[in-house]
């Protein structure tokens, strides 16, 4: 019973294996060898099928693809292999989108099956280029903090360009565009745009400049979604006029590899700064400005300068906290002051750190400084029209008068009028200016008498500064500096400054001899009383 049992466990195995190897004898099993293709031009490219058949042989065949100027064409070079046709339209094959194809192939078992091609397009342009159009990147510069091929966030990027038609023919309507394409994540940080169209007789070349901020204005992606690897490409298209290509479209293109510096920690920079670039003096201006933390940690208590060399600190803005890849508008007025000379000025906007140091990057150590041009012109002097000297003419006591005679020499070309006023003397009592207003011819020099009665118990240096006021409002000064004796606080209500001068170790003598004196007479009262 156990021996019947076994044989017929026995054949039964035996009868499925002979099943499942009769199954797979007809089954058939296709292999490719790549399904992704990249073009970079016209040429062809290939893949290879393998396909088992049922007796388990490989038949294998070659299926060639071409990317020709209409159509997606297949061809197979093995006759065990027949591919279904297939065609595909690129007249919007753009450039570095990856576009799937299907397409069946079929043995000679027969069996079907469909496979799937990926196409990336590697070639700029979709036509050919019988037109001989040329175009080639000739100059990249930055204005920022990157350099040519290696831009920061809120850098102002001017590209040059050389377009040149080197065939036979005329080219109509030629279009240059540009665009930045990110290699990484296969997509247009800025998609291809129009720039300008003109048409390029043979010979014929044009050099065409366009700009552009790398900012979230002209990216079509966020600002922190950056990568760091790019092209910038250019390309021309246009119309063939003349000749057996009248009529055809014609195109060429160039790229430039370049890199955005997005890996900073702490940097946080002034950008799209929005100001007049022509000012008086005298009037208030408006400023706008994006503050931008271009690093990946989050900054605290950051403050922004706006100075100038020349007419000092204008305004100092506290923005306070600005996130990883954030930004804080800023809006303040500051003024031009009155006494700003005509010309042109820099006006810098320094970024601070919660420790009170200028951020700085680690691409070049550069400082977050950023300097916008702006030219003051109006009613200003270019020049100074006066110069300013200072000389003492008494002691200088406390609690007297003491004269300064000040020298006022025209530097002008025309006679001038000037006003001479005194401030930050607040150590003394102006008491006369004499004369306040003078009049000096063109290279002369005329003085003015200034009296100040410097306050008791005063002593040192001491400053005050002259101003001379020209007719036109124009404010030139000068400091002057005095070393003030002391007067002898003790004694002088009772001598009225006579310990002053070279007498006074003999008032020092006397008051010595009077006490001593004094000090006598009361012990001979003492000693008498006993």
């Amino acid at each position: 019973m156990n021996t019947k049992i076994f044989t017929l466990l026995s054949l039964s195995i035996l009868s499925l294996l002979l099943a499942i190897s009769m199954v797979s004898a007809t089954a058939t099993n296709f292999t490719v060898s790549a399904n992704t293709l990249t073009f970079s031009d016209d040429t062809a490219q290939t893949i290879t099928v393998d396909v088992l058949n049922s007796s388990a042989s490989p038949i294998t065949g070659n299926i060639t693809i071409t990317i020709e100027s209409i159509d997606f064409v297949v061809t197979v070079n093995n006759t065990a292999i027949t591919v279904t046709p297939a065609t595909f339209d690129i007249n919007n094959f753009d450039y570095g989108i990856e576009y799937s194809e299907t397409f069946d192939v079929t043995s000679s078992d027969p069996e079907t099956e469909t496979i799937t091609v990926i196409i990336k397009n590697d070639n700029v342009c979709s036509v050919a280029n019988d037109g001989k159009l040329d175009i080639s990147i000739a100059d990249i510069s930055v204005s920022g903090f990157g350099d040519d091929d290696e831009w920061f966030i809120l850098d102002e990027i001017e590209v040059e360009v050389d377009v040149e038609n080197k065939g036979n023919e005329d080219i109509e309507d030629v279009e240059i565009e540009w665009g930045l394409y990110d290699e990484e994540n296969n997509e247009w940080a800025i998609e291809m745009d129009d720039i300008e169209e003109f048409d390029l007789d043979d010979d014929e070349e044009e050099t065409i400049t366009f700009d552009f901020i790398l900012n979230e204005k002209a990216l079509d992606i966020d600002l922190d979604e950056l990568g760091d690897k790019y092209k910038l490409i250019v390309r021309a298209k246009g119309t063939i006029d003349g000749g057996v290509h009248e009529g055809e479209k014609t195109c060429a293109s160039d790229t430039e590899d370049i890199e955005v510096i997005n890996d900073e920690s702490d940097f946080v920079i002034v950008g799209n700064i929005d100001m007049p670039e022509t000012v008086s003096c005298g009037t208030d201006i408006q400023i706008q400005a994006e503050v931008w933390n271009v690093g990946d940690d989050d900054q605290e208590d950051v403050v922004v300068v706006i100075s100038d060399n020349v007419l000092g600190v204008l305004a100092e803005i506290e923005i306070g906290d600005v996130d990883a890849f954030e930004s804080e508008d800023i809006s303040t007025t500051v003024s031009i002051p009155e006494s700003a000379e005509a010309g042109t000025y820099y006006i810098e906007f320094r970024v601070y750190d919660e420790d009170n140091d200028i951020y700085e990057n680690d691409y070049d150590d550069d400082n977050s400084i950023v300097s916008y041009q702006i030219k003051i012109e109006g009613s200003c002097s270019s020049t100074p029209s006066v110069m300013i000297a200072a000389s003492l003419d008494s002691e200088a006591v406390a609690g007297n008068e003491m004269i300064v005679i000040s020298t006022i020499t025209n530097l002008g070309s025309t006679i001038e009028t000037f006003t001479i006023e005194v401030e930050g003397n607040d150590w003394a009592e102006l008491v006369e200016v004499s004369p306040k207003t003078i009049v000096i011819g063109e290279g002369e020099s005329k003085e003015a008498t200034i009296t100040l009665k410097i306050n008791k118990g005063v002593s040192g240096n001491q400053e005050f500064i002259i101003n001379a006021i020209t007719s036109d409002g124009q404010i030139i000064s000068q400091s002057a500096q005095v070393s003030i004796e002391d007067s002898g606080k003790f004694f002088s209500g009772i001598t009225g400054n006579a310990f002053g001068g070279d007498n006074t170790y003999l008032w020092i003598i006397g008051a010595l001899n009077v006490i001593l004196v004094v000090i006598i007479i009361i012990v001979a009262i003492r000693v008498a009383r006993k």
